[in-house]
């Protein structure tokens, strides 16, 4: 039981909870592991995954943040408890003049994976591309700090990028407020390489929030290649 470890692994324990996390899910996603390990074992082979995927992670998550304290621990929280170990979570800290900085590196303390980034504010776009510029994944992917992701969330993108040889990967989106209606969007296969002018039009009518940057994974290397960027000032 989690109650039955060292001191050292109680405080573990107790940063993951101050930072939102719960005992339950702590379990949960130490379970896998092994069965038969003690607690300070498996939180041992966490942090062991976590150093080998800071040494070449697989996956960038760029979050430009800006005076969003109130949300953003859930933001970070949601991204620290992927069930892919092998990503890199780069924070833009875009000018923030509340609490928004002091949050997110309370998380950087604990989990190492974490890359904090101070700049002044130059805004949303700005921030995205000093983000993408850095990034050392294979992948990259983009999540705003007032958002939250599921657990399986890159891993599910990733998944569908490898299996489909694909260099872009779209996932669900649920808009939650007074002025948005859910939406989501159904598991499907589009080759851009051979597709009519018909069935683009239908595919994009359909879902016009692809617009978007956000809920899918690119291929950094198409990225930087080509020195695509988003418009800067807004």
């Amino acid at each position: 039981q989690l109650k039955l470890i060292d001191v050292a692994q109680s405080d573990v324990v107790s940063q993951y909870i101050m930072l939102g996390g719960k005992e339950e899910d702590l379990k949960k996603k130490t379970r896998k592991k092994s069965q038969n390990k003690t607690v300070s074992e498996m939180m041992l082979d966490m942090e062991n995954d976590r150093k080998e995927a800071l040494e070449n992670p697989k996956v960038s998550i760029v979050v430009p943040a800006y005076n969003t304290e109130n949300y953003i621990s859930k933001c970070i929280m949601s991204l620290v408890n992927q069930t892919l170990n092998d990503i890199e979570i780069i924070v833009i800290n875009d000018g923030s003049t509340d609490k928004t900085l002091e949050v997110v590196q309370k998380f950087e303390e604990f989990d190492k994976r974490i890359r904090i980034i101070n700049q002044e504010n130059q805004k949303q776009g700005a921030a995205r591309n000093n983000g993408t510029s850095i990034a050392t994944g294979e992948y990259i992917g983009f999540v705003d700090s007032d958002d939250t992701v599921t657990d399986e969330y890159v891993s599910c993108l990733l998944t569908d990028c490898l299996e489909n040889s694909s260099g872009l990967s779209v996932g669900d989106i649920n808009y939650i407020g007074n002025s948005f209606n859910d939406s989501s969007l159904e598991s499907s296969v589009m080759d851009f390489n051979n597709v009519d002018e018909h069935s683009l039009r239908k595919f994009y009518k359909n879902l016009s929030y692809l617009r978007g940057p956000c809920g899918k994974l690119y291929i950094s290397e198409i990225i930087k290649e080509n020195n695509m960027h988003f418009l800067e000032d807004v």
